[in-house]
């Protein structure tokens, strides 16, 4: 199996030429295939020797059916899959083409070798959680549509169990991975802002706070921590965390995490 290699760019990303496509590319600026498996052009992608090399900004004109085929035929690792995938979500906001790619990968190679792997393991546990933090955007979009209620919630029940399906998955990978607590934790505040139970407030607190104490200082528990603070009315601690989080990451913590903090201010007199 194939490994990512470094690029000279941080604007593309390398895969080694070593299955069924090594010596049907044609050099230059793009990428000609003969495999019939695979798209007769793809622009964006140059092959220089045994190498082909993937421009993130030219990313979009790509259909992700390509570039799965790609790395399906180079037997590239989940990492590799992983990197791809996360530039069509980041760089394009492409999160159909995103899933897609993950989908693939986790049925191709969640596998006992790869599992067992430090790098892929991550790749795969963060494949998960990836795949399921769409299906939460999904479900957090479903609530603030104003459609039949009954509807609305047999909607929004589906994408929580396709999310919880992941979970599980990842948990057999590792049960103590921070970003799944914190994903579990975000679908618990989207409960909450369902059906206002404190049971789910607590969970999703005790989920946060157990993604801090796995990896301290991340965004989504600092974030989520802030949350749940604010919702409960503790809004000095909401304050705090909410701080930490945009002291860390000024850029990261967007918009959303300035406002919260105002409003916190206001709570608390300041």
């Amino acid at each position: 199996m194939s490994s990512l290699l470094s690029s000279s760019s941080s604007n593309s990303i390398i895969i080694p030429l070593k299955g069924s496509l090594k010596g049907s590319l044609n050099n230059g600026g793009g990428m000609s295939m003969s495999n019939n498996n695979v798209g007769d052009n793809i622009n964006n992608i140059d092959n220089i020797d045994n190498i082909v090399e993937i421009f993130i900004d030219e990313l979009s004109s790509t259909p992700s059916s390509d570039i799965i085929t790609l790395l399906q035929s180079e037997e590239c690792p989940p990492s590799l899959y992983f990197k791809v995938a996360n530039a069509y979500r980041v760089h394009h906001k492409l999160v159909k083409e995103h899933d897609e790619i993950l989908n693939k990968a986790k049925d191709l190679h969640d596998t006992e070798k790869n599992r067992k792997d430090p790098k892929e393991k991550v790749a795969l546990l963060n494949i998960y959680n990836s795949l399921a933090q769409s299906l939460l955007t999904q479900a957090s979009a479903v609530s603030s549509q104003a459609i039949d209620l009954n509807l609305k919630k047999a909607q929004v029940s589906d994408l929580h169990s396709q999310a919880t399906a992941l979970f599980s998955r990842s948990d057999k990978i590792d049960q103590f991975y921070y970003a799944t607590w914190c994903n579990k934790g975000r679908m618990l505040l989207l409960q909450y802002q369902e059906d206002k139970t404190d049971k789910a407030l607590e969970r999703a607190r005790y989920y946060f706070e157990t993604a801090r104490r796995e990896r301290p200082g991340v965004l989504p528990s600092l974030l989520g921590l802030g949350a749940v603070n604010y919702l409960s009315g503790s809004y000095q601690a909401a304050l705090e965390h909410y701080a930490k989080a945009i002291e860390l990451f000024p850029k990261e913590s967007g918009a959303g995490a300035r406002n919260a903090l105002g409003l916190c201010c206001y709570k608390v007199g300041q």
